[in-house]
């Protein structure tokens, strides 16, 4: 695109300018030829062709230019024509819409006229029914009226007829009382006559039933006081008798009890000897173990090289603890958990001084209990530790001065020691009559204070129960009947009662702690033992798939 180097219009691609007619050379510069380098022209061809060329061209441009516009029109006009037929056809659909409401408006209005009128001939028709109905009432209230009026005069009549027929009959029975009344007068008389006999007769039988009747309660209150006197034979015979009974009973619990803790003895040695082989077994199946496995660590570490065996942390050597066999690579045993060290590193340090235990019972039944413990799991009583001070350790060096106890009383039969004056023993129930004398006092020579504390039973004055409310003999907690007079006790008070339940409950409570503190370790041990055959197992298969079969040689040590 340019513009013509002649008369400078804007060039429209042909080859000859639309304005001038010059020729349009596409290498002519803005100025026509003069800004074209000079250069020789090639001949060109006539003119005039070119000229008539030109000028069809521009006829037929022109032309092209009046058939655009004049499509142009023609679709302004078919949009117009169209725009028009749209709505020509909106409005027809919209009256023939509005046509169609109107006809639908006029079929309600029709209907709703039908309806009015249906509704004002209903209405009419229900005032007509209406005036009947009021009319049939009124009617109707009328021959009530007429009916009650008919209804009251025949009521009037027949109360008159009953009213006479009443009247005529009170003459009657009034002639008949009178009548009756002066044979009852007679009769009174008669009988009042004949009850002053009877009154004369009566007090006679009177007097002699007052004089029966002494004589009948004295011999009640005779016969009384020999069934009193029974009674109380019956029932001193009863208690002796339940006081026998109880003593039996105590004698049999006593023996029972023994046997039970002979039985209970033998089962814990049983048990005892049976973890003590348990035990040892296992400790030998582990030595076993960790011999054979210390072996093939040693033919494993001997072909590997001194630089990797020295960066290894921890020894591939057993368990300082419980002698479990270990990796090389395992900082903590498999088996009980202790955190290895290596060899090297290792320092003895000097044992702490283990603390003796304190042999600690129960101050009602004497059973055995742990330091920890603060209720007998025997017999519920609270423990004599958690009330009684404990004594601190001392060395074994501290001595005690050589004191003369008192004379103590002890019982015949099982030589229980007897507090006070009781007439039975607390423990067996033998009579407390003949009491063993007191063994000889000899000065024994000073003990340690942790033997002395284990020998000195712990008491303290809660765990002693209460005292007898007639010969204040210290009972049991909670016993029904004093072992020293036989009286039985009376009823709890609420405070002895939630004492008990919260006893109880401490006691259910700490049993349930033990029995879970029991299963969880017991749940421990199992997990570690599976763990500890798991890991020796893997440490099995790995030797084995490492190291070649071992020979007759590596057993040879077994």
């Amino acid at each position: 695109m340019g513009f013509c180097g002649e008369c400078g219009a804007k060039d429209e691609g042909g080859k000859f300018c639309a304005e001038c007619g010059a020729l349009a050379s596409g290498n002519a510069g803005l100025f026509g030829d003069a800004s074209v380098a000079m250069a020789p022209s090639a001949p060109s061809a006539p003119t005039s062709h070119r000229i008539d060329a030109e000028r069809k061209a521009i006829a037929t441009r022109e032309l092209a230019e009046q058939a655009r516009q004049d499509a142009a029109k023609a679709a302004l006009l078919f949009e117009e024509t169209e725009r028009r037929r749209l709505e020509d056809s909106y409005r027809l659909e919209e009256q023939h819409r509005l046509a169609q409401a109107a006809s639908q408006r006029d079929d309600i209005m029709a209907r709703q006229r039908e309806a009015h009128a249906k509704r004002e001939e209903a209405e009419r028709q229900a005032e007509e029914a209406r005036k009947r109905a009021i009319k049939l009432r009124e009617d109707a209230a009328a021959a009530t009226r007429l009916m009650e009026e008919q209804n009251r005069r025949r009521e009037e009549e027949n109360l008159r007829q009953l009213e006479q027929q009443r009247q005529l009959e009170m003459e009657r029975l009034r002639a008949s009382h009178l009548a009756e009344a002066d044979r009852a007068r007679k009769a009174r008389e008669d009988a009042e006559a004949k009850a002053m006999e009877a009154k004369a007769a009566a007090e006679a039988l009177r007097s002699k039933a007052m004089a029966a009747a002494a004589a009948l309660e004295e011999q009640r209150r005779v016969q009384q006081q020999k069934a009193l006197e029974r009674e109380e034979s019956r029932r001193l015979r009863e208690e002796q008798r339940e006081r026998d009974a109880q003593i039996a009973r105590a004698n049999e619990a006593r023996a029972q009890r023994e046997a039970a803790e002979r039985n209970a003895e033998a089962a814990r040695a049983k048990a005892e000897q049976l973890r003590l082989d348990a035990i040892t077994a296992e400790a030998n199946r582990l030595q076993k173990q960790s011999s054979l496995l210390h072996l093939q660590q040693q033919q494993q570490f001997a072909t590997l090289s001194t630089s990797s065996v020295r960066d290894l942390s921890v020894s591939n050597a057993p368990c300082s603890q419980c002698q479990a066999p270990c990796k090389a690579t395992q900082k903590f045993c498999p088996k009980c958990g202790f955190k290895r060290v290596d060899s090297d590193m290792v320092k003895l340090s000097p044992a702490a001084p283990v603390p003796s235990k304190i042999d600690v019972s129960c101050a009602a039944c004497n059973a055995a209990l742990k330091p920890n413990q603060k209720f007998c799991p025997k017999c519920g009583a609270p423990s004599s530790s958690s009330s009684a001070p404990v004594l601190p350790p001392a060395s074994t060096s501290t001595s005690f001065p050589a004191a003369v106890p008192s004379p103590v009383r002890t019982c015949a039969s099982c030589f229980a020691p007897l507090n006070g004056t009781p007439k039975f023993c607390p423990k067996c129930g033998a009579p407390s009559g003949a009491v063993a004398p007191p063994a000889a006092v000899v000065a024994a020579p000073p003990q340690s204070s942790v033997a002395l504390a284990g020998a000195i039973p712990l008491v303290s004055a809660t765990s002693g129960g209460l005292p007898c409310p007639q010969c204040r003999f210290q009972c049991k907690p909670y016993a029904k009947f004093c072992p020293g007079c036989g009286a039985k006790f009376g009823q709890l008070t609420p405070d002895q009662i939630a004492a008990r339940q919260a006893d109880d409950d401490e006691v259910r409570h700490n049993m349930a702690h033990a029995q879970a503190r029991l299963d969880a370790q017991r749940q421990t041990e199992q997990l570690h033992r599976a763990s500890a055959s798991s890991l020796a197992a893997q440490a099995a298969q790995q030797a084995t798939s490492r190291q070649p079969p071992p020979t007759s040689s590596n057993y040879s040590l077994f």
